[in-house]
């Protein structure tokens, strides 16, 4: 039953999140994370994780989720296609990227406040991976 359950989990996962996005590879991590754990734990112990994944898979996330989904997937988008069509990241263009950097504090204010289903560890983590992997550092 569990390796059916856990099968579930990660199709969910690659059939909702974007491909190559630093979100799937969150959750996929996070969904082996509960594969590996054997004897299964009491459903308490992991269940944020459970519930970070719903909160990030489900079609129709409760407002509070909404508003980190969303923007966190478009802002990747943008990122991408930053890359893509101008062949930098946008830490290397020193106008788009206190926009960028805008939205980015903005959700991390956010996170102190209600988040519904999702962990404010690993979103912010996920913040923080977008940073990382754009260039984008603190203000100077």
């Amino acid at each position: 039953m569990g390796k059916i359950i856990n099968s579930i989990r990660t199709n969910i996962i690659h059939k909702t999140i974007p491909k190559h996005s630093i979100a799937k590879r969150q959750l996929l991590k996070l969904a082996r994370k509960l594969n590996r754990i054997d004897p299964p734990a009491p459903r308490h112990e992991h269940s944020w994780i459970e519930n970070h994944i719903s909160g990030f898979t489900d079609v129709s996330p409760m407002p509070q989720e909404a508003v980190f989904i969303h923007t966190l997937r478009a802002l990747e988008f943008y990122l991408q296609w930053h890359l893509g069509n101008f062949g930098n990241h946008i830490g290397n263009d020193y106008v788009m990227v206190e926009g960028v950097r805008s939205i980015l504090e903005g959700l991390e204010t956010f996170l102190n406040g209600e988040l519904g289903r999702l962990d404010a560890g690993t979103v912010s983590n996920l913040i923080w991976e977008l940073r990382r992997e754009h260039k984008i550092g603190p203000e100077d």
